[in-house]
């Protein structure tokens, strides 16, 4: 995964879930021991930038076409996730 250039914290999180599962298979008995226990899990603490009120406001009045149902959602649940944390 670090080759394919994601950064470390993508790799914890892609890592818990392969570690999920395997720990799933080994617990209803697919496979006899989990063949990754044992390794760490590593994480690196990151600075987090926010969205500006302005930056929110322009993207509460993008115009989206009809058409792109997708954007027009993830837009609007963007929107009011921001609007439970203001």
């Amino acid at each position: 995964m670090l080759e394919r250039r994601n950064r470390i914290n993508t790799v914890a999180s892609n890592f818990k879930s392969i570690y999920s599962v395997i720990y799933k298979a080994v617990k209803i008995g697919i496979i006899s021991q989990n063949p990754i226990q044992g390794f760490h899990i590593i994480t690196e603490n990151t600075q987090k930038d926010s969205l500006t009120f302005e930056e929110i406001l322009k993207l509460s009045d993008l115009e989206i076409l009809p058409r792109y149902k997708g954007m027009i959602k993830a837009r609007d649940m963007f929107y009011f996730h921001s609007t439970l944390r203001a």
